[in-house]
């Protein structure tokens, strides 16, 4: 990825504008509710990050994943930039982040640093690092414990601030 493809996107702003599911997601927008460890992460920015969104519109997690993000971006002042690409029109980018290697899942939402080096990404759904080794089960019980909101936004947080701090993405 380098910022002219990046560019080709659709700014997350007008996609959410323009989106069928964009009441859905204003809704979503005006009920998040980040812990303040989170929301003080994302105002306390400092360098540029931009986010690449591959989605479709019949995506059921689409509205969460970019909802918080739109907040995300709000909460750091515009110090992170969200380009928005349809999975069916650009196959090319979603073979880049297949999820498992083979399946072509969506939302993939991608960080990358000011010089687009990748920060990481999230694949269909959220996951959080201390959720690794969990049965299915166990999973989706730490899941169902969690506002979506919270997680969505915890797990954008662990992305950008584990590359930030030099522990890898």
């Amino acid at each position: 990825m380098d910022k002219e493809r990046w560019l080709q996107g659709v700014p997350l702003e007008a996609y959410i504008e323009s989106a069928p599911a964009r009441s859905q997601i204003l809704r979503r927008l005006q009920k998040i509710s980040l812990p303040e460890e989170v929301a003080g992460f994302f105002r306390g920015l400092s360098s540029p990050v931009y986010a690449l969104v591959i989605t479709e519109d019949w995506c059921p997690n689409a509205p969460p994943a970019l909802a918080v993000l739109a907040h995300c971006i709000e909460l750091s002042g515009g110090r992170i930039s969200a380009r928005v690409f349809k999975r069916a029109e650009h196959p090319d980018l979603m073979d880049r982040y297949l999820k498992e290697g083979k399946y072509r899942s969506v939302p993939v939402v991608a960080f990358f640093d000011a010089t687009f080096q990748p920060l990481g990404d999230v694949r269909e759904q959220p996951t959080l690092p201390e959720w690794e080794g969990l049965s299915r089960r166990e999973r989706r019980l730490a899941e169902l414990s969690m506002d979506w909101g919270e997680l969505w936004g915890r797990t954008y947080q662990t992305i950008i601030a584990n590359h930030a701090t030099g522990d890898g993405a």
